[in-house]
Order: C-alpha cells, then structure tokens, then sequence
C-alpha cells in the first residue's frame, strides 16, 4: 500500500514539474530520480546520474591578468575597490548584484594574481594610520586632471618634455 502512496505522489510531482520552465522542470526530475534510485539502493543508477549532471556542467574558464597587484599597493587596491563595491556595478554571473564585499575584493586580487587575505584587518589599519585617504584624494586629483584636460592626461608631460628637450637643444647650440 505505501508503494502504491509514493507512486501516486512521485507521478503528482512529475506532473506539477511538467508545467515548470524546461530548465526547472529538469532539475525536478532529475532530483526525483535521484531520490527514488537511493530509496530503493540503486546506487549504480545515483552514481550515474551524479557523472551526467557533473560533464553537462558548463565550467568558468579560470581568468588571471597577466598584472599583479604591487606588494606596496595592496591596502590601496583593497581601499578602492572596498568604495567601489559600493556603488553597485558589479554583478554575479548570474546577473544579481554583487553582494558580498569580501569575495568581491578578494576574486579581483585573485584576477590579478594577487591573494588578499583579512580585507577586514588590512581596512581597519589603514583607518588607523591617518592616510587612509590619501589614495582618493589622487584619486580625485586625477579624476579632475582629466575632466579638465580630456584623453590627454599624458600629453602635458610629453609636451613639459618636449619643452625641456628643446631648452637642452636651444643651449647646446648656443654654447
């Protein structure tokens, strides 16, 4: 009679998965199959289904830079993109908002190479020291440098060098 029972609310869960979006629907089953396999001790049948479901995985491929974060910067990088975070302009894989800020900081160090230990505690000293804005501060600086000059942040220096090869030139001809 139990047999009966659970036939009866396996088949209800197959046709309640049915009407579920394709993906959903496959997972339900899928779950269900597993379920009735190691009900009934069929671990062949478990142990296959765990080897489909793990080679239809589709697997992120690992990215690296080929840049590595300064031994010295590594409290700054940490302090920037901790404020970063915070306006919301990451998201996960799966398209939802980034939401956890010490993953976030620490999966961007690993992209560079880097490996970011106690964000927490490299953040909390750096309060402590009395620069811990010193890093926006350029920041800001840089930030209006280009505001103001454009694209053409490094074309000032090129032309201070220029200027100042052209005043080497200009004395050496003179003397």
């Amino acid at each position: 009679m139990t047999e009966t029972k659970d036939s009866v609310k396996i088949r209800h869960l197959m046709e309640q998965a049915e009407r579920l979006p394709k993906q959903d629907c496959i997972v339900v089953l899928k779950t269900l199959m597993a379920t009735v396999a190691e009900e009934h001790g069929d671990w062949t049948q478990t142990l296959r289904m765990a080897i489909e479901e793990a080679e239809e995985r589709e697997e992120a491929a690992e990215l690296h830079s080929r840049y590595r974060i300064s031994k010295q910067k590594t409290t700054a990088f940490v302090k920037l993109f901790r404020i970063i975070y915070d306006l919301h302009i990451f998201e996960t894989a799966d398209g939802r908002i980034a939401s956890n800020s010490e993953d976030f900081v620490c999966d961007l160090g690993l992209y560079f190479n880097t490996e970011i230990r106690n964000m927490r505690n490299l953040l909390s000293s750096a309060k402590r020291t009395g620069n811990f804005m010193d890093v926006f501060e350029r920041l800001h600086e840089l930030a209006q440098a280009y505001y103001e000059k454009g694209d053409g942040l490094n074309a000032g220096k090129r032309a201070e060098a220029r200027e100042w090869q052209q005043r080497l030139d200009f004395d050496w001809e003179s003397s």
